[in-house]
Formats: structure tokens, C-alpha cells, sequence
């Protein structure tokens, strides 16, 4: 789980890798020294013209270990793990920070156009990648639907 907040603009180079900045690798090995028992690297997954990036924890918990016990036949739990579940890949992360972004996870967030500007941001504890003028759309969408956070649902037990 990241615990960093992070809203940066970045740049995809041209062998299809993205360098986390210095605050995320900071959190990553702070995460990797405080559980010896984790997986170094991210798991990537595309949703709605962005990625997602997790640790390996991270995403286990909040999206496998939640799907584990529900009925895979109903049309809602084969949704996510179609559409959601079905992208999701490990990928390593090299002593400079950068990691390979694989070519279907491009496409997925149509940065495969060539598009190599982009915007990371933590979101509840996992990254997302946006290709920046989705993003810019995506925040002006955002800002305007914005609630009270008395109005949103009640926090979910842990």
C-alpha cells in the first residue's frame, strides 16, 4: 500500500518504462523493510482508460481476498474478475525505480498511441497512471461532482 501522496506529472520513455518518482520509492522499500514477508515489484491493471498500480499486499487484499468468498457465477463478481481481474500482471521494478509498463496495459490506457506524457497520482493507497489529457478531463468531471464526505457511503470494515 502506498502512503505517500503523490500527484506528478511523468514521462513514459521509449522503451515503454515509467521511473517512480523518489517519494513513491521512498514508500516502496519502507514497505518492503516493514513486512519481511513481502513481494518486492507492482502488480499493473488497467480500469477505465487508466492503470492501476499496487503492491503485491496491497492488491491481494483489496481485490482477491475480497472476491475469494463470493459466488464466482454471479454476473457481478465474473464483471470484475473479467474486467478488472483479468489485466492484472506483476512487474518488476528495477534499483533505478523505473518498471516496464507491458504493451496491452498501454493500449489499455491508450497510451499506446504514443502518447508518453502522463499523470500519476496515489488514489486509496494504490497509484493510478493516466495519459494527461484523460486526466485533465477526468479531474474537471471529478471536481464538479465533488459531495459533501458526509454524504458518501459509510466506511467499509476492515
Amino acid at each position: 500500500m502506498f502512503r505517500a501522496r503523490v500527484h506528478t506529472d511523468a514521462m513514459i520513455d521509449e522503451k515503454g518504462r515509467l521511473t517512480l518518482p523518489s517519494t513513491l520509492r521512498r514508500d516502496l522499500d519502507r514497505h518492503l523493510a516493514e513486512d519481511p514477508g513481502a513481494t518486492p515489484g507492482l502488480v499493473l491493471t488497467a480500469y477505465q482508460s487508466t492503470l492501476w498500480i499496487f503492491t503485491p499486499q496491497h492488491y491481494r487484499r483489496e481485490i482477491e481476498d475480497r472476491l475469494e468468498g463470493l459466488d464466482p457465477f454471479l454476473p457481478e463478481v465474473r464483471a470484475w474478475r473479467d474486467g478488472f481481474c483479468s489485466t492484472a500482471e506483476d512487474v518488476d521494478v528495477d534499483r533505478h525505480g523505473r518498471f516496464v509498463i507491458p504493451g496491452r496495459h498501454r493500449a489499455a490506457a491508450r497510451l499506446a498511441e504514443g502518447a508518453r506524457d502522463v499523470v500519476l497520482n496515489t488514489s486509496g493507497g494504490h497509484l493510478e497512471l493516466w495519459r494527461r489529457d484523460l486526466w485533465e478531463e477526468r479531474f474537471a468531471q471529478a471536481s464538479n461532482g465533488i459531495v459533501n464526505l458526509g454524504q458518501l457511503p459509510a466506511r467499509r470494515s476492515p
